[in-house]
């Protein structure tokens, strides 16, 4: 009895290990396909892993170097104080905190990134950044959009409520009438 229940165990024990190596298998493969980009950073910036999503986030800034640091500060709209900040949180930030910004090219506004970086210790590193980027390049085409139908439809309203505004301030100006004098006006126009 005592080896058949060992037995049992050690099937659960494998069938329990095949379900994680299946899930870590999954979660790794939905990681690589995403267009978010995803990374493991060290506190210099180093990058120890990351997906096709992150590597073409930093290729669209010019950086091919394995480092998110290596992204040009001309490149980025507010690139040296964004930088500067980046590096300061990749040195300071308490595991458990998260810290976000956005970065856009300077060539092209309507190439965007949402940049959160988030801490997490590691018994070989100490700490672990993790970087998670996502592309925000329709929502600024949105946001722009609505900024011109806003300023269009302002502008073409603008005419038509001023030529009724002053009418209003015409009419209210005018002083009362007597009503005999309307009176007498209403029959000699009949």
């Amino acid at each position: 009895q005592l080896v058949l229940s060992r037995l049992q165990l050690a099937v659960r024990a494998e069938r329990e290990r095949a379900e994680v190596t299946r899930d870590r298998d999954l979660l790794r493969e939905a990681i690589e396909n995403s267009k978010d980009g995803l990374a493991v950073a060290l506190h210099d910036g180093c990058v120890r892993y990351s997906n096709s999503g992150f590597q073409a986030f930093l290729s669209s800034f010019g950086a091919s170097e394995q480092s998110v640091c290596a992204i040009a500060s001309s490149d980025i709209v507010r690139g040296d104080e964004i930088l500067q900040r980046l590096r300061e949180r990749l040195s300071n930030l308490e595991p458990g905190a998260v810290w976000t910004t956005e970065i856009v090219h300077t060539r092209d506004a309507d190439v965007a990134f949402d940049l959160t970086v988030s801490a997490s210790r590691d018994a070989t590193y100490d700490r672990v950044y993790v970087l998670w980027v996502r592309d925000i390049q329709e929502r600024k085409r949105r946001e722009r959009f609505h900024r011109e139908l806003l300023s269009t439809t302002t502008h073409d309203l603008k005419g038509p409520l001023g030529a009724i505004a002053v009418s209003c301030d015409v009419l209210l100006d005018k002083p009362p009438a007597d009503e005999r004098a309307n009176a007498k006006l209403y029959r000699d126009w009949e």
